[in-house]
């Protein structure tokens, strides 16, 4: 069904204040959900305001989401594009709240290195998982429960088609050094950059794509959105993995593949624990893989893009 809206514009004006974030987290969210919103204005503006008058119905956008717009300026003709942009990382900014759901945000498919001695059992990916949340979420959408919940469970899909896209969602690796798995890389330090830094990996992952100091990011993302999609190489037809519609495909079979690969270097990589020194990275580690990166961010958007308006 399709609700037709005065036509949305794509700019928008704001003004932001800086605090610390990474991609994949909020900044990414948002840039995956800008890239959606550019592909629905452009392919079906019916199935974009469909869904941002359904947003309208967040238990957010009365207050936290006006107050949010009005502090940073956004204009009428922008107030779309925010409403994505926010929808898709509000699960992150619920946390603490009874919204959040800490283990909808991943599954740890077990990778067990050759070579690193590690004798246990590889456990199976724990109940709930991000594939059950999109599955529960997609089946709220298309039930028959109020608005405001057909809402929530709408930003939920934004942030996990998001989420599933980032190959450290979907990962655990086991070994001597992480007999109860590295939980996405988040256990597993290595170093990065002339100085050297500690940092885990999933939170370099985070930031391969954008990293800016602030949260709200809306001109970084603008503008990280427009170089990507001018891109040849990350245009819909040179992307051939884009026609999978499957949920857990795009966990299992694109992402979990490609953390194997290229995140943990098909096991070579080496990292310590927090309280160790970190292993340096390979000097063309990020050269490598921040166009992996690049491209998963923008599958995510035309695929979140190709879901609306499939369903709206």
């Amino acid at each position: 069904m399709k609700h037709i809206i005065a036509p949305l514009l794509i700019a928008v004006t704001l003004l932001y204040s800086p605090v610390s974030s990474r991609a994949w987290n909020k900044p990414g969210h948002m840039l995956t959900a800008s890239i959606a919103y550019r592909e629905l204005a452009a392919r079906d503006i019916e199935a974009l305001s469909t869904v941002v008058a359904l947003l309208k119905q967040h238990p957010y956008y009365r207050q936290a989401w006006k107050q949010a717009m009005r502090e940073q300026r956004v204009s009428p003709q922008g107030e779309g594009l925010f409403l994505f942009m926010y929808a898709a990382r509000w699960p992150d900014d619920a946390r603490g709240t009874s919204f959040h759901h800490g283990d909808w945000h991943f599954i740890n498919f077990p990778f067990s290195p050759g070579g690193q001695q590690f004798t246990g059992e590889l456990p199976a990916p724990r109940s709930p998982n991000i594939v059950e949340a999109f599955e529960e979420n997609m089946r709220a959408l298309r039930g028959g429960g109020s608005d405001a919940d057909k809402a929530v469970a709408l930003a939920w899909v934004f942030h996990l088609t998001g989420d599933v896209h980032q190959p450290l969602h979907t990962i655990a690796l086991f070994s001597t050094l992480f007999p109860e798995g590295d939980r996405g890389g988040n256990a597993f330090f290595v170093q990065t950059g002339p100085s050297k830094e500690k940092k885990n990996l999933h939170a370099l992952w985070d930031e391969m794509v954008i990293n800016t100091p602030d949260k709200s990011s809306f001109a970084p993302v603008s503008a990280k959105t427009r170089e990507l999609l001018s891109r040849p190489s990350l245009s819909r037809p040179a992307l051939r993995e884009l026609p999978e519609r499957r949920f857990e495909a795009w966990a299992r079979r694109e992402s979990f593949e490609a953390a194997v690969k290229h995140a943990y270097l098909n096991g070579v990589l080496r990292g310590t624990l927090e309280d160790g020194p970190g292993t340096p990275l390979p000097r063309s580690y990020l050269w490598v893989n921040t166009p992996l990166a690049e491209r998963r961010v923008v599958l995510a958007g035309y695929r979140l893009a190709d879901l609306l308006s499939e369903m709206f």
